[in-house]
């Protein structure tokens, strides 16, 4: 019982939060899509930063990883 209640206890956690934690990324994205589509010129450090972070690929996969951990 003590050793489920330590597992239970996190895995409880973030269960409860993820869906927030999907809301904000989807608004995230939503607002990142808006500065892009109102900004299509970034600076040169902007577009560097984005190609480092793989921002596209974050972007695409992100919301596909909060879902599959859902699931999960």
């Amino acid at each position: 019982a003590g050793i489920a209640h330590e597992i239970n206890n996190p895995v409880n956690f973030i269960f409860g939060n993820i869906s927030y934690v999907a809301e904000y990324t989807e608004n995230l994205l939503k607002m990142l899509h808006l500065y892009q589509q109102n900004y299509p010129n970034p600076t040169l450090e902007i577009q560097e930063q984005a190609a480092k972070m793989e921002i596209d690929y974050i972007a695409e996969d992100l919301p596909t990883t909060l879902k599959s951990m859902m699931l999960g």
